[in-house]
C-alpha cells in the first residue's frame, strides 16, 4: 500500500535574511504545492496571492506579522486595490483559503514566527493513518477519517491552539467553524462536512491521541451556555416540549450563540446573516430553523435579553400549495390508477398488482 504523506505542521526556525521578491516567493510557493506554473490551479493561486501581496503593500503590512487575523481582514475588505475588482462572497471564500495556504507556506519557510506550543502533529497523523488501515474500512470512510484528522490539525495551527490543550470546547468550536482552512480542495471547494460528522471523526482521532499518551482525556460533557440552559428549561417546563424536541433544538441554539455572541448585542443584520448561512447548510430544514430561531427570540424577549423588534428579522418561509404530494387521494382516483395498470401479462409488475 502506498505511504500517505502529511503536510508539515512544525514551522521552520526564524529566517534572519529578508524574504525574496514577490515573484521568487510565489514561484517557490508553487513548487511547494507541486503545481506547474501553467496549470489552471496555478492561475487561481497566482491571482489570490498577487492580490494579497498588493493589498499588504497598500496597507504597509510586513510579511513577518501575518496571521489569520490579517487573512480575515483581507477576505472582508472592500476591494479598491488598483488592478483588481470587487468579488462575490463565494469567490472571496475560495480566495481566502488560497491566501491562508500561502501564509502556511511562509510559516513553513520561517518567514513568519509562530509562538511556541504549536507542535508537530505529523508523526501522530501518520500513526493514525496506519491504525485506520488496520480497521480495513471501505476506501471512502477511511479517507474521511484521515482527511478530517488532518483538517483538524490544520485548523489548530491556523487558530494558534496548542493541540495538547484540546478539550470539549475546542471540539465544538472546530465542529462549527466557518471553514477557510488552507487544505487541499476538490474543484476549488472543501467538501462540506456537518457538525455531527466533524465531532464523530475528531473524537475518534482525539481518543487515538489519548491512547498514545499525547493528550489528557477529554470529557464528553460540555458546559451549557446560561441563556441556552434557561431556554431549554423553559421549553420543558412551560411549553411541554419532549426530550426529543429539546435535543433537536439545542444544537441550533448553541450554533446561534456561537455565531452571534451575547443576545444583548444582536441586531437584525446579524440574525439575517446567520439565518441565510444556516438555511444554505440545511436547506431541507428551513421551516424548522425558522421555528427554533423565533422560539428562542420570544424567550429572550420575555427575559428582556433583546429587543422585541428583532422577532421580525427572521424571514417567513414561503410554502406553495402544489409543491408537495397531496395529503390524500379520493377513491375514484385510486380506482382509475388501478385500472391503468396493465393486466394482459400473467405476472404484472409488482407495483401494479390489484390488492
Amino acid at each position: 500500500m502506498p505511504t500517505r504523506s502529511f503536510a508539515s505542521f512544525r514551522p521552520a526556525p526564524r529566517r534572519i535574511e529578508d524574504p525574496p521578491s514577490p515573484d521568487a516567493l510565489f514561484t517557490a510557493f508553487l513548487s511547494s504545492l507541486s503545481v506547474d506554473e501553467g496549470a489552471a490551479c496555478a492561475v487561481l493561486y497566482s491571482a489570490a496571492v498577487r492580490h494579497f501581496l498588493s493589498w499588504l503593500g497598500l496597507r504597509g503590512i510586513a510579511l513577518e506579522t501575518l496571521d489569520d487575523h490579517v487573512a480575515h481582514r483581507f477576505e472582508k475588505h472592500r476591494c479598491r486595490c488598483p488592478g483588481y475588482s470587487a468579488q462575490e462572497p463565494a469567490y472571496k471564500a475560495d480566495l481566502a483559503a488560497r491566501v491562508r495556504r500561502f501564509i502556511r507556506f511562509l510559516e513553513d519557510q520561517g518567514y513568519i514566527v509562530v509562538a511556541d506550543g504549536i507542535d508537530d502533529l505529523g508523526g501522530h497523523l501518520a500513526a493514525y493513518s496506519h491504525q485506520i488501515d488496520a480497521l480495513q474500512l471501505v476506501e471512502a470512510l477511511s479517507g474521511a477519517y484521515r482527511s478530517e484528522a488532518e483538517h483538524f490539525a490544520i485548523w489548530l495551527r491556523v487558530s494558534r491552539r496548542p493541540w495538547t490543550e484540546v478539550d470539549e470546547g475546542v471540539i465544538e468550536q472546530y465542529a462549527g467553524h466557518d471553514c477557510r482552512c488552507p487544505a487541499f480542495r476538490k474543484r476549488g471547494k472543501l467538501a462540506a462536512s456537518g457538525m455531527k460528522r466533524r465531532r464523530r471523526f475528531i473524537r475518534h482521532f482525539i481518543a487515538f491521541l489519548h491512547d498514545r499518551g499525547a493528550i489528557a482525556p477529554v470529557e464528553a460533557k460540555l458546559e451549557v451556555h446560561p441563556d441556552v440552559a434557561a431556554y431549554l428549561g423553559w421549553l420543558k417546563q412551560h411549553r411541554g416540549a419532549t426530550d426529543a424536541t429539546i435535543r433537536r433544538y439545542r444544537p441550533e441554539v448553541d450554533r446561534l450563540i456561537a455565531m452571534l455572541g451575547a443576545p444583548a448585542l444582536w441586531d437584525a443584520a446579524g440574525l439575517r446573516s446567520a439565518f441565510a448561512r444556516r438555511s444554505k447548510e440545511t436547506p431541507g430544514s428551513v421551516s424548522l430553523l425558522v421555528t427554533i430561531m423565533r422560539s428562542f427570540l420570544r424567550f429572550l424577549i420575555g427575559q428582556g435579553q433583546c429587543r422585541p423588534a428583532l422577532l421580525h428579522a427572521i424571514p417567513s418561509v414561503q410554502r406553495y400549495r402544489l409543491s408537495t404530494l397531496p395529503r390524500y387521494v379520493d377513491p375514484a382516483t385510486i380506482e382509475r390508477i388501478i385500472l391503468a395498470c396493465p393486466t394482459e401479462r400473467p405476472e404484472p409488475p409488482r407495483d401494479c398488482r390489484r390488492p
